[in-house]
């Protein structure tokens, strides 16, 4: 009998019945009826509970979504809020940079050399006595996709570009080539140049070796290569398990010198020495064992099992009558092992951490800074703090709590200097080769992108300059670009630090001749300092050149000065943005001196001679300070140290007296403090020497009334207030602030206006003077006119 499937009609639709249901029920017992009606009745009544859960389901979603949409808005309050504070600080680090530069600027108008001088190789004293600043005047900026490596020369900077060539520049010329074109760049890519000859690049999996035509040999991933000495120390490893496979010496080329062997000897790490010597000399550590083995070539020279399996260094050499190796433990406090790798005997115990440099014939500890007595293990501490560097002359200490650096004699240890400088944290400092100075300035790896690195005199611990950025480790250059990425394009400033030039007590010494002592005459000053000469090096940074006036406009620390140079010559200089300028520094008068004798060296080497002008006369009012007064931001320097324009040039003199006018405004000497800085002192004697008659009869030559003195009364207010905004921007220092001193009446009258502060103190001085000298001319005119 077939079985009929039963469908029913529903709105025109055929609808199959559910069959199950039917059938259970067929199937069910009248007995079981009940049963199953209750089952379904209790069915019924879950479903307000069931329908319950559903809205909670629907009410724990709803929650989560405005949890989560709480969560995305707080979390963009708090991006935006952060973004605002960035935003803010960035502006504020903007306007404090900006506040310096225009500082600066104004500054280094006050010490420009009048216009008559324009064209000679003058400069302001006070420039040699500053210290020099950088900031917006960066020696060079480059485009570029990675960090600038220097060679430790100085000659030459190289950094991959935007189109992933890697560019040499020559620092001298400032002219740029390419070594090679799409150069593999990976996240932890880094390159440095060997000596002035050769790169060293690895790209995060090879290393390349090659000359400045992009010539050179590539080693495998697995391969430790350092290039020092002249020539290529490799180490070869197995993966899988880590072992020391080869130690290698190459030569600067590539080709192969002497190789050791070391693979299926159980080695899982080889240290070798890069100092230079006839053969490979190495060491090599079985971590599991603690074994330690001494290699001269292939030549195993002596083995001993460490008591404390760990790290250990490559050889420290002493002398040849000493080779030492230590180990350490990073994460342990036990004592590191210092052992006689002739005999393989233990040495030392020497604190936790304690690495030990051999130099000059000695050992020493990093950190602690001493020195140490192998024969005893005692340790000499030297100074609180790190040793920085040690160089042919001297070893240097910094402490980063303090940021006082100690000099000690290389030879004898004995202290030579201690600096007080205004660095701490996470700061180092190093001596420059042969210079006579010390940098201090933000380590490379510590560095958040800001700071300052700053130059000291050893002979005399002054300040000498201070630039803007990171100190490399091995050039005498900053830059700003110690957080950049690889592969992320950005702006690198560069700045050049003062290398010693300036740094000695000779020098020092001379710059004491220049000052006028109180008890000589002018005749007998002038006589005396015509006298007095001094070898000088600057290196200035190249403008333009002045064709109608044959010389080379130029700029020292941001001051013009101007370079005699016939068209022909100057041609051989044609695309140098530098020029180191030297010869022998002569008195002009007591606020210039110039460079005799000078010559420039050209990017070939050679030597051009800068031919001797004579020095015109100054015309009346083109002293230093007037010579400020030449554009509208030097104006807030010398905004009126005399009368006669709304500009507030220098006084004029001459014409006749109208009404009963006359004296001067010497008696207010008493309300002008007698600062000895020289600028301050011209001012304050050009103003109190001002003839009363010359005021009024400039002022009837003009056709003008004595309310014009309004204007320069107005102004000096107004850049008074402006420079006292900068000092406090710039104020840096503990205490209360040279700015509340000026205002206060308390300020030290030997304060000198040297360095941006001071300049910007020294500008409200000025300013306030000005104002208050026309108030006075205004009411002693108003008796006359």
């Amino acid at each position: 009998m077939s079985q009929k499937n039963g469908f029913s009609r529903s709105g025109g639709q055929v609808v199959q019945c559910l069959l199950p249901a039917l059938v259970v029920a067929a199937m069910i017992s009248p007995a079981n009826a009940a049963d199953w009606a209750a089952i379904q009745k209790g069915l019924e009544s879950l479903k307000p509970l069931a329908q319950q859960m559903d809205r909670d389901s629907e009410n724990r979603r709803r929650q989560q979504e405005a949890d989560q949409a709480r969560l995305e808005a707080e979390r963009q309050r708090k991006q935006q809020a952060e973004a605002r504070a960035k935003a803010a600080e960035e502006q504020k680090g903007r306007q404090e940079v900006a506040a310096r530069a225009a500082a600066a600027e104004r500054e280094n108008a006050m010490l420009s050399p009048p216009p008559e001088w324009a064209g000679l190789p003058v400069l302001n004293r006070r420039v040699l006595e500053r210290k020099g600043t950088g900031g917006q005047g960066a020696d060079f900026e480059v485009t570029a996709k990675t960090k600038i490596a220097f060679s430790s020369e100085g000659d030459y900077a190289a950094y991959v570009d935007g189109k992933g060539d890697l560019i040499l520049r020559q620092l001298a010329s400032g002219s740029e080539r390419v070594v090679r074109q799409n150069i593999p760049l990976g996240e932890y890519s880094y390159f440095y140049f060997i000596g002035n000859k050769y790169i060293q690049y690895n790209d995060g999996k090879n290393t390349s070796i090659f000359d400045f035509d992009g010539t050179g040999a590539q080693f495998g991933g697995l391969t430790n290569v350092v290039a020092s000495e002249g020539r290529v120390i490799a180490v070869e490893y197995e993966s899988k398990p880590m072992s020391c496979k080869a130690v290698a010496e190459y030569d600067l080329t590539g080709t192969l010198v002497s190789r050791v062997d070391m693979a299926g000897k159980g080695y899982n790490l080889c240290h070798p020495s890069y100092e230079k010597a006839a053969q490979l000399d190495f060491i090599a550590l079985n971590e599991s064992t603690g074994e330690v083995a001494h290699f001269v070539g292939s030549q195993k020279v002596s083995t001993f099992t460490a008591t404390t399996p760990g790290k250990i260094s490559q050889v420290a050499r002493v002398d040849e009558n000493f080779v030492a190796a230590f180990s350490y433990r990073d994460y342990n406090p036990q004592p590191t092992g210092l052992w006689d790798m002739r005999s393989g005997t233990k040495v030392c115990d020497l604190p936790k951490g304690a690495v030990v440099w051999g130099k000059k014939g000695r050992f020493f500890t990093h950190e602690p800074a001493a020195a140490l007595d192998p024969n005893t293990c005692q340790l000499t501490t030297l100074a609180s703090g790190k040793i920085a560097s040690i160089d042919e002359d001297y070893l240097t200490v910094f402490d980063q709590n303090t940021g006082d650096i100690t000099l000690y004699d290389v030879k004898t240890l004995q202290q030579v200097r201690r600096i007080a400088t205004q660095k701490s944290g996470k700061t180092m400092a190093r001596r420059p080769k042969g210079g006579n100075v010390v940098f201090v300035g933000p380590e490379y790896f510590n560095n958040e992108g800001g700071g300052t690195t700053q130059v000291y005199d050893i002979k005399t611990g002054a300040l000498l300059q201070e630039v803007p950025g990171w100190l490399s480790y091995s050039a005498n250059y900053t830059t700003d670009d110690a957080k950049a990425k690889n592969g992320t394009l950005h702006t690198a400033k560069v700045w050049k630090l003062q290398t010693g030039q300036i740094a000695n007590s000779d020098f020092t010494k001379f710059v004491e001749t220049l000052k006028k002592d109180k008890y000589e005459t002018t005749t007998e000053y002038r006589n005396r300092v015509a006298k007095v000469s001094y070898p000088y090096q600057i290196d200035v940074d190249v403008k333009d050149y002045n064709a109608d006036g044959s010389f080379i406009e130029a700029q020292y620390q941001g001051v013009p000065i101007g370079v005699p140079m016939a068209p022909a010559q100057a041609r051989r200089l044609d695309g140098q943005t530098k020029l180191t300028l030297q010869g022998q520094l002569r008195v002009v008068d007591d606020e210039f001196v110039i460079m005799r004798n000078a010559s420039v060296k050209a990017s070939d080497g050679t030597t051009i001679s800068v031919p001797d002008s004579k020095v015109p006369a100054r015309r009346p009012g083109s002293a230093a300070t007037s010579a400020a007064a030449k554009g509208a931001d030097a104006s807030v320097v010398m905004q009126s140290a005399g009368a006669g324009t709304p500009s507030g040039g220098m006084l004029k003199t001459g014409g006749k007296a109208g009404g009963a006018c006359s004296g001067n405004f010497g008696y207010m000497a008493s309300q002008l403090p007698a600062y000895t800085d020289p600028g301050l002192a011209t001012v304050r004697s050009q103003l109190l020497a001002q003839s009363v008659s010359s005021l009024a009869a400039e002022l009837k030559a003009q056709g003008r009334t004595i309310s014009a003195l309004d204007e320069p009364i107005a102004e000096g207010e107004r850049v008074a207030a402006e420079a006292a905004q900068t000092a406090d921007q710039t104020f840096g220092g503990p205490g209360t602030s040279s700015i509340q001193l000026a205002k206060n009446g308390t300020l030290p009258l030997q304060f000198p206006c040297v360095g941006i502060h001071n300049a910007a103190v020294c500008a409200y001085i000025i300013n306030k003077w000005s104002a208050q000298f026309y108030r006075e001319a205004k009411k002693q005119l108003s008796q006359c006119v």
